[in-house]
C-alpha cells in the first residue's frame, strides 16, 4: 500500500528523471493538436509541456500543510502546487518546452511507474486558463439506445466502472471511472465515444481553471446606491434596482432559497440570511469557506439576501429570502481570483439545490464549456423552475463565458452608478441584464478572515451584480411561486430599465434590472397586442428585391415581432424566422430569383400574440442574373442591356454556367409519399452535380433511408446512417457525376425523385418535409466563340454564308444542305468551315438550324442578301 509522504518521495525521484531523459530527447514546441468535446462540438485546446497534474487521492491529503511541504521539497522541481484540490498537484517539468509527443510519452511513464492513481498533462482553454483530465467520465447517451449497445460502447470506449447511471438525475446520463491512469488516453476515450451517434455527449469530469468574477476595490463608499441612488455617490438618481419601492410589496418569502454556487458562504454569519450549506470540493464542511482565501461567496450571498432591519451592516435586495451556500470552488493561493472548479461538482450543488427547493441560483464564476453541465443547467431550468443567473465576466471585452453563456443561464453585466456600463463588464450576444457592479457595500467574511478587517466590504465586479439581479427574481417568486422559469426571465427582461441603443443590444442587454417594475408588470402585464397590417411589400408584389425589406404598422402594446418567410405557405421549413423589436426587417440573406414567398408577421407580448392582416402575404423576387437588383425585364425593357436572342434574359446571362436549383420545401415525405422536383430544361453538365437535401422524417435507423432516382434511375441513397427523427432537419448531400446526370436527361428534361425505403413512416408530429437543392456547372445557353461578349447565333453578318468564304452564293448551297441534314458534325467535316455553324446558317435568326431556315437561305442565295 501507498504511504502519504514517503509515497511523494520516490515519486518525486522517479518525476526528476524520466523529465530529464524526456528533455534530452526532444525539445521544441508542442505540434500536435488536442480538444475536448463540447457535444459534437470541438473546443480547441493548446498544451502547456511545462506542467503535469498528479492525483494521489487514496493516502495524501495536499492540503495538510505538512504533507504539502515534504512535496513541494521533495519533488526538486521549479514549483509544486498542492493546495489546488485534494489528492491534486501540479508540478513543472522543466525550464523548456517539450514537444507533444515528448510529453505524451513522459506523461505515459509517470502514469506506469509512480505511485500516484492519475497523471494529467495541463492544458490551455480557448480563454487561457489552465484545465486537466480527470479519471472520471460523464456520458449520456440518446434515450433509444438500449442498455445492451450502451454497455457494449462503454465497455469498448472506456471499459471503467460505472459509479452512478442517471447521475444528476439526468436520465440516460452514466457517471464512471476509467481504468486508464493517463490523462492523455481518458482525453482520447471521451473525444471517441462522443463522435458516436448513439452518444450526445461524452466528456472527462476535467479540472477547470476559472476565474470567479470579482475585480476587487478598497474605495469606501459606505452607501448601497445599487438599492436606493439619490446621487449620493455622486452618481444619477435612480440608477438603481429600486430596491425600497419593491420592499413595500414584499421583502422576500423565506421558503425561497438562492443557491449561490461559490467558494463557500459563511454560515455563522449574523448579517446573511440563509438555510445550511453543502460542499462538493476539496476539504469544506457545510458548505464553509475553507482557505483563507475562499471570501467570493460571502460576499456573493450578502448581495443577495444579507439581513434587514437588525441595525447592522447591510441588506440584500431579497432580504426575508435565503441563500443556499454550495462550496463548489477552491480559492487558489496565494489569494487572487483563481479557482479550480469541475462539471462534477456544479452537477451535485444543482442536485443538491433541486432536493432543498432552491428557485434561484447563482454562479460568479467561469469554468469551460461542458456538455454535461449545459444538460443540468437545462434540466432544472425546464423540469424544476430554477432561475439561473452568473455574472458575464470581466474582461472588458465581448466574449461571454461559462456558465454565463449557457441558453438557459441569465448572462448579468455590471453598470456604475450613473447607469453607464462598467469599463470591465464583459459584454456580448449573450449579455442579458444588468445590474449595479461598482462599489458594491455587502458582507464579508468575519474579523480579519475575509478582504477587509471588518464583517463587511465594498467590493466590485459583475460577480455583485449578478446576484443583485437573481435576488430580484427571488422576490418575484416570493410573489408569485408557480412562475416558471420563463415567465421569471420574461418578466425581468421587459421591465428592465433600457439603457443604450433602444431595445435588446449587446452592451447592456435587455437594461438594468428594476425590482419595483418586475413587480408592477406581473400584476398588470400589457393587453394583448392590438390590430395592425403589414405594408411593404404589398400582397403579390412582382419583383422584389432578392434581399427584400419588410415592414409593417406599430402594433398597439406589442414588445415584440416575430416574422416568417419561406416558399411554401404552410411555413414548415421557413427561410427566414426572426424575432425583432422594431416594425422592419431586412434579410441578409438572399432569396432564390424568380420564386415566389409566403411571409407573416406577429406581435408579442407577455400576454398574448396577434398576426398582422392580412395573415399571409405573397411576393415574387425578380429575374435578376446579373445580380444588379434591377429584374432583367426591365433592364431590357429600359433598354439598358440588350436581349438580342429575345429569350428574356441580358445577353451576357447567356454565358453563365454556374447552375443552383432549389426545390420548394415539399411536404409530407415518406414510403407512399416519395417527392420530385422537375427541372425543365434541364442544362447538359460539365461538372459534378451536387444534390443537398434537408429533410424532416422518420430516419433516425439504419434501416431508414432514401433513394435517389433521377428520371426514373436510381443513383444513390441518402441519411443511411441514421441521421434524425423528425424533429430536427437532417441535411445529407449526395455527388453525381457528370456523365450520369447528362445520360439520365430525357427530352431536355430532369426529375431529381426522392425515395424513402419501407421503414420510413409518417409518424412525425410536425410535417415532414423535403427540400433538394442542385448545384453544378452547366453548358451555357448560348455559345461566343469570338469572345466579344455577344450570343453567337445574334451574329449573322453574312446572312446564308454557309461555306465561310466572305460571299453569299450557289457555293453555300451543299454546304447548307448539309448543316440541315447531318447537322454540325457533318458540317464541320467539310473542308474550309472556320465560323460558327449559327452564324453561318441560322438564316431566320432564331437561335437554331432548321428547316425554317430554307426559305430566308434561297432568298439570300438569289438576292445576295437574307429577307
Amino acid at each position: 500500500m501507498k504511504s502519504g509522504p514517503a509515497s511523494l518521495v520516490s515519486m518525486s525521484i522517479c518525476l526528476v528523471t524520466t523529465v530529464a531523459l524526456a528533455t534530452v530527447a526532444v525539445g521544441g514546441q508542442p505540434t500536435k493538436q488536442y480538444y475536448y468535446s463540447v457535444g459534437k462540438n470541438r473546443v480547441p485546446l493548446t498544451l502547456d509541456s511545462k506542467r503535469v497534474a498528479i492525483l494521489e487521492e487514496a493516502t495524501v491529503d495536499t492540503t495538510d500543510p505538512s504533507v504539502a511541504s515534504v512535496m513541494a521539497g521533495a519533488v526538486g522541481l521549479s514549483d509544486v502546487s498542492t493546495n489546488i484540490r485534494p489528492g491534486w498537484a501540479v508540478a513543472r517539468t522543466a525550464g523548456v518546452d517539450l514537444s507533444a509527443e515528448t510529453t505524451e510519452t513522459m506523461v505515459s511513464r509517470l502514469a506506469d511507474t509512480m505511485p500516484v492513481d492519475f497523471v494529467s498533462p495541463v492544458f490551455l482553454q480557448p480563454n487561457g486558463l489552465p484545465l486537466w483530465i480527470t479519471p472520471n467520465v460523464i456520458v449520456a447517451f440518446r434515450a433509444d439506445v438500449p442498455l445492451a449497445q450502451r454497455q457494449a460502447l462503454l465497455d469498448e470506449y472506456i471499459s471503467g466502472t460505472i459509479v452512478t447511471e442517471d447521475f444528476g438525475d439526468m436520465p440516460d446520463v452514466y457517471y464512471l471511472r476509467s481504468p486508464s491512469q493517463n490523462g492523455f488516453d481518458v482525453l482520447a476515450q471521451v473525444n471517441a465515444l462522443a463522435g458516436r451517434p448513439e452518444v450526445l455527449y461524452a466528456e472527462s469530469d476535467a479540472i477547470f481553471t476559472g476565474r470567479s468574477t470579482l475585480t476587487p476595490n478598497d474605495s469606501l463608499y459606505p452607501q448601497q446606491w445599487g438599492l436606493h441612488n439619490i446621487g449620493q455617490t455622486g452618481g444619477t438618481a435612480d440608477m438603481d434596482l429600486d430596491a425600497p419601492e419593491a420592499w413595500d410589496t414584499t421583502t422576500g418569502d423565506a421558503d425561497i432559497i438562492v443557491l449561490i454556487m461559490d467558494s463557500g458562504v459563511q454560515q455563522n454569519h449574523t448579517d446573511i440570511n440563509q438555510v445550511p450549506g453543502n460542499s462538493f470540493a476539496g476539504s469544506s464542511t457545510n458548505g464553509n469557506p475553507f482557505n483563507q482565501c475562499d471570501n467570493h461567496g460571502t460576499a456573493v450571498a450578502g448581495c443577495a439576501t444579507a439581513v434587514i432591519n437588525n441595525g447592522t451592516g447591510v441588506t440584500g435586495i431579497a432580504p426575508a429570502c435565503k441563500s443556499a451556500g454550495a462550496y463548489v470552488a477552491i480559492s487558489q493561493i496565494p489569494c487572487s481570483d483563481m479557482i479550480t472548479i469541475n462539471p462534477g461538482s456544479m452537477i451535485a450543488a444543482l442536485t443538491w439545490g433541486e432536493s432543498i427547493g432552491a428557485r434561484v441560483t447563482n454562479a460568479s464564476l467561469s469554468i469551460g464549456d461542458s456538455s454535461s453541465l449545459r444538460a443540468k443547467y437545462a434540466q432544472t431550468y425546464f423540469e424544476s423552475g430554477m432561475v439561473h443567473f452568473a455574472g458575464s465576466g470581466n474582461s472588458g471585452q465581448g466574449d461571454v463565458g461559462f456558465p454565463a453563456g449557457f441558453p438557459t443561464v441569465i448572462a448579468v453585466g455590471a453598470v456604475t452608478h450613473t447607469g453607464g456600463r462598467a469599463s470591465f463588464s464583459t459584454f456580448g450576444a449573450g449579455l442579458e441584464l444588468m445590474a449595479p457592479g461598482v462599489s458594491i457595500w455587502t458582507t464579508d467574511r468575519t474579523g480579519t478572515a475575509g478582504y477587509s478587517n471588518g464583517n463587511w466590504t465594498v467590493i466590485q465586479g459583475t460577480s455583485f451584480a449578478s446576484p443583485l439581479a437573481a435576488g430580484v427574481a427571488a422576490l418575484l417568486l416570493s410573489v408569485d411561486d408557480t412562475l416558471t422559469s420563463d415567465e421569471v426571465r420574461t418578466i425581468l427582461q421587459q421591465s428592465a430599465k433600457d439603457r443604450g441603443t433602444s431595445g435588446f443590444d449587446q452592451f447592456y442587454g435587455y437594461g438594468i434590472v428594476q425590482a419595483r417594475d418586475a413587480i408592477d408588470y406581473y400584476f398588470n402585464p400589457p393587453p394583448v397586442p392590438g390590430a395592425f397590417s403589414t405594408t411593404f411589400p404589398a400582397n403579390e408584389a412582382t419583383d422584389a428585391f432578392l434581399t427584400p425589406f419588410f415592414q409593417w404598422e406599430i402594433a398597439p402594446d406589442a414588445l415584440t415581432y416575430t416574422i416568417v418567410v419561406d416558399d411554401d405557405d404552410n411555413f414548415v421549413n421557413p427561410e427566414i424566422n426572426e424575432t425583432t423589436g422594431l416594425n422592419q426587417y431586412v434579410s441578409l440573406s438572399a432569396l432564390v430569383p424568380g420564386r415566389t414567398y409566403y411571409w407573416r408577421v406577429t406581435a408579442h407580448n407577455d400576454n398574448g400574440s396577434t398576426q398582422a392582416s392580412p395573415g399571409v402575404v405573397s411576393f415574387t423576387t425578380m429575374s435578376d442574373c446579373n445580380g444588379n437588383n434591377i429584374a432583367d425585364a426591365q433592364e431590357i425593357l429600359d433598354g439598358t442591356v440588350d436581349d438580342c436572342n429575345m429569350n428574356g434574359v441580358p445577353d451576357a446571362c447567356d454565358f453563365q454556367t454556374e447552375i443552383n436549383i432549389a426545390s420548394q420545401d415539399m411536404t409530407p415525405i415518406a414510403f407512399e409519399t416519395p417527392q420530385s422536383l422537375v427541372i425543365d430544361p434541364a442544362r447538359t453538365a460539365t461538372s459534378d452535380v451536387t444534390l443537398d437535401f434537408a429533410a424532416r422524417s422518420d430516419i433516425n435507423f439504419t434501416t431508414e433511408f432514401m433513394n435517389v432516382l433521377l428520371n426514373g434511375n436510381s443513383v444513390g441513397t441518402i441519411y443511411v446512417s441514421g441521421f434524425g427523427d423528425c424533429a430536427t432537419a437532417s441535411l445529407d448531400s449526395l455527388v453525381v457525376p457528370a456523365a450520369t446526370w447528362n445520360a439520365n436527361i430525357v427530352d431536355g428534361a430532369m426529375t431529381v425523385t426522392v425515395a424513402p425505403s419501407d421503414e420510413v413512416g409518417d409518424i412525425c408530429n410536425e410535417p415532414s418535409y423535403l427540400r433538394i437543392e442542385v448545384e453544378y456547372i452547366g453548358a451555357p445557353t448560348s455559345l461566343d466563340l469570338n469572345a466579344n461578349e455577344i450570343p453567337d447565333e445574334c451574329e449573322n453578318t453574312l446572312c446564308g454564308d454557309s461555306n465561310c468564304d466572305g460571299a453569299v452564293s450557289v457555293g453555300d448551297i451543299n454546304y447548307f444542305v448539309t448543316a440541315i441534314t447531318g447537322g454540325e458534325a457533318a458540317w464541320d467535316a467539310l473542308a474550309g468551315t472556320d465560323c460558327s455553324f449559327i452564324d453561318a446558317n441560322d438564316t431566320n435568326d432564331d437561335g437554331t438550324v432548321s428547316v425554317g431556315d430554307i426559305n430566308n437561305f434561297v432568298t439570300a442565295v438569289t438576292s445576295g442578301s437574307c429577307p
